[in-house]
């Protein structure tokens, strides 16, 4: 049985997932949903909407880092990964700054 985004707000406030038919991905920060379609545009998921399969998490603030200002990707990557200890573990990463360009995608219906 899918569940819906109304069920999905209890249950945390961060998450990655897909929504039924693949209509795009399905993103959360800050408990705001969003649908994130084929062509990169993220629109907020209406109430009504359900996922066959989603990943929530509470974010916790555990730790704060400092990433050197204008880092490309990779730069970035290899900041990360000094604080990461695995790379076969899945970890919640959240990111605050200003940025000239985020590439978004999602599946196409």
């Amino acid at each position: 049985m899918p569940c819906s985004k109304q069920n999905l707000c209890e249950d945390g406030d961060i998450c990655l997932s897909t929504l039924n038919v693949l209509d795009g991905e399905m993103a959360a920060i800050d408990g705001e949903f969003y649908q994130v379609r084929s062509y990169g545009v993220a629109y907020p998921v209406q109430i009504n909407a359900t996922a066959p399969f989603a990943i929530l998490t509470h974010l916790d603030a555990g730790e704060v880092m400092t990433i050197l200002a204008g880092a490309n990707a990779a730069g970035f990557e290899k900041q990360l990964d000094k604080h990461f200890p695995s790379k076969n573990v899945f970890y919640v990463l959240r990111v605050d700054g200003t940025f000239d360009y985020v590439k978004t995608r999602g599946v196409p219906w």
